[in-house]
Order: structure tokens, then sequence, then C-alpha cells
């Protein structure tokens, strides 16, 4: 199983409120590192470790009251969706805050990626909502290059070392960022070759359209951040989703940035101007543009599509044939086809790839669980990510 890490010695220095003095020494300053899970992907298209450059954390100051007892009454007002930048090899934000001068009081931090914005369908909770901090995610059809791929990680309770001094060295606070959501590739292909230089085989199937439907299916959900340290034999810190929106969601409407449609050149000569994603042999071919994918608000979250929430591709397309003696110069058959994702499927943090099977009389989806690959060999940590074995 591949393993990302991404090495981010961030220099998060920390305040805390009217505890600190003008006088506490630069040592006592926060500092962070954290490391990705498998490949940074801050929107649609991968970006790797060197293009990982931005991420926001909340905190909480406590003081001597633990998170699970001092929540309800909590704000962020320690960090607010701070933002912290890379430039070069160095993190840094402002303003600086540091760790609080009494021994032993705490703060829990909330850290996510990418960070919140119009277009890429992330939106937080505000600063003065006491509690565990939310981020509703919505697809947008109309944008789904900008699609975010939310990775998330939680330190809860964290103290200076109980019997430091404040003058000793800066007590390293780490991230784990863990992908929230599941990504989905598709490809199609033919059963048979059927599209060639030979003179009988001229048929090629045009994907015209495809939009996934279902109860299992969310275009808009609300995640709440894990509110306790990872304790999981994955090695992964989850939070948890709540579907707010159930809707179907039209892939092919969208730029051209995201979907590999476009007018075919060998069925446009014959007279066929329809755009769609052609597919005219048994080598996969893909929906999506180089690097692009779908990510969606997982169903059931670790556990993945059950009885009562099946997600299913409703699939249109035309079977073309280029036939000279028809006056149009070619044949066309329409079809739309439903078919089902595979019980178990879009756990939350899994990738798959689904791949699309066309016959004469049917469409054949099958799925397999795609492996998230490192990125790079710049690692100071390794971070476990679950790659489960297909359903």
């Amino acid at each position: 199983m591949g393993i990302i890490s991404l090495a981010a010695a961030m220099a998060f220095t920390s305040c805390a409120k009217d505890e600190i003095l003008d006088s506490v020494p630069q040592q006592s300053a926060i500092e962070f590192s954290t490391y990705l899970g498998r490949n940074a992907v801050s929107k649609g298209t991968i970006t790797e470790n060197d293009g990982f450059a931005q991420f926001g954390v909340f905190a909480f100051y406590t003081k001597e009251k633990t998170w699970a007892t001092a929540k309800a009454d909590h704000t962020p007002y320690f960090m607010y969706n701070q933002e912290v930048n890379k430039s070069g090899n160095t993190w840094s934000y402002t303003p600086k805050k540091y760790w609080p001068a009494t021994q032993g009081e705490m703060i829990s931090f909330f850290a996510y990626a990418p960070m919140a914005s119009n277009t890429n369908g992330i939106a937080i909770s505000a600063n003065n909502v006491a509690g565990t901090p939310e981020i509703t995610y919505t697809i947008d059809a109309a944008n789904l290059e900008n699609m975010a791929d939310l990775v998330t990680d939680v330190i809860i309770d964290e103290t200076k070392v109980a019997n430091s001094s404040l003058d000793d060295d800066n007590k390293d606070v780490s991230f784990k960022l863990n992908h929230e959501l599941t990504r989905v590739n598709i490809t199609a292909k033919l059963s048979a070759d059927a599209f060639g230089s030979d003179a009988a085989n001229k048929t090629k199937v045009n994907i015209t359209n495809i939009e996934l439907q279902g109860a299992g299916f969310a275009t808009s959900g609300v995640y709440t951040f894990a509110d306790a340290n990872d304790a999981s034999a994955d090695n992964v810190t989850r939070g948890t989703w709540e579907i707010t929106g159930n809707s179907s969601l039209d892939i092919f409407d969208t730029d051209a940035n995201f979907i590999n449609h476009a007018v075919d050149t060998d069925l446009n000569g014959a007279g066929y101007t329809t755009s769609g994603v052609a597919v005219p042999t048994t080598t996969p071919v893909s929906l999506f543009k180089t690097d692009q994918y779908l990510f969606l608000i997982p169903a059931n979250g670790t556990t993945g599509i059950d009885a009562n929430s099946k997600v299913e591709l409703v699939i249109s397309y035309d079977i073309v044939t280029i036939d000279a003696n028809l006056a149009t110069g070619y044949s066309i058959s329409q079809a739309k086809k439903i078919v089902e994702v595979p019980a178990a499927g879009l756990k939350q943090g899994v990738a798959y790839n689904f791949a699309l099977t066309f016959g004469l009389n049917e469409v054949v989806l099958s799925a397999t669980v795609a492996d998230w690959e490192e990125a790079g060999n710049d690692l100071t940590g390794d971070v476990d990510y679950p790659k489960e074995d297909a359903q």
C-alpha cells in the first residue's frame, strides 16, 4: 500500500489570550509539522507535494479543561480558519501565537485543506459557533474541475510538555491530513472491437450524458471533525458526514476542462455531429480530463452503500455506424441504461475506478479500489491511509 507524507515543518506559533506576557521567549512558540495522506489534491487536478502550499486551522484554548468537557462552551477564539502558507520550504502565518504560560493548559487543533472558497464547494462554521467545527461541502455540476479533495486531522488536548519549562524547545504538533471524501474515476470500453480499418467495423458508442442519482448520492453534506485523538487500528482520525442535499448530478453539465467530451473526428466526417465521449474499441477511455476526478460525499461513511442508500449511474449513449450507402452517412440507435454502484462502494477515504463496458444490449459496471500513489520521496514521516479491498 502506497503511503504519502508531506513534510512541512511549519512555524505555527500560538497565543493564549491574556495569560501570555510580552516577555514570553520565542522558544515557546507552537510549531507544527504536517503530512498528507496519499496524493495531495486541492481540486479536481492532483497536486503533488510541491503544490501543497496552504491549509487552515481552528484552535480552541480550554485551559485546564479537556475538549470533551469544554467543547460545548468554547468557540475558536484562539485560531479561526488560520491561513498557513508555504514559501519555498517554510510555512508561516500571522499573527504569531504562543503556548499558554501556565503549564498543563490545553489547546485542541483542527486542520483542513484546501481552505474554504467560493469556487471549491467548501464553507466553514462561523467563528462564534461553539463546539466541534463543521465544514459544509457542496458539489456544483457547473464547476466540477474545482472540486475539493477535503483532507483533515485533529490534535485534541495538546499541552506544552508537562514537566518542561517555557524556555525549553518548542513542542511539535504534527497533523496527519487524511482524505474524507470518496474519489471516483470512470472509464468506458466496448465488449468487442467494433471500429477499425476493416470496412465491416465502423461502429462506435458515443456517451452523451451520465447522471448520478439514488438515495445514497448526496450533492451536499456537513462534515464534522473528529473530537478525539485517533485510537483506530488504521491510524486515521475520521470525522463524520451528514447528508443535507440529495438530488441527481449531471456530470456532463460542465465545461470542457473536466469531461473529455468532443465531436468525434471519424463520426463527424460521416455527418454525425453530437458531442460526447466516443468509445471505439476494447481499450478503456477515460471520461475525465487527465488527472481529474469526482470527489463525492461518502455513502454511510466508512461502510459504503447499503440496501437503503443505493447509487446509480444513468447513462445516455448513441450507437453510431458509419455507412456511406445511407443518405445521412450513418445509422444511429439511442439508448439509456441505469447501472448500480456495487454494494459497499463509495466509502469514506477510498478511491475507486468505475469501468463501464458497453455491449449491444447492456452496460456492465465493475468497480475496483484505486491506490492513491505516493507523490514524492521527500518524507519525514509516514501517514497510513487505508486501501480497502474491493467489495
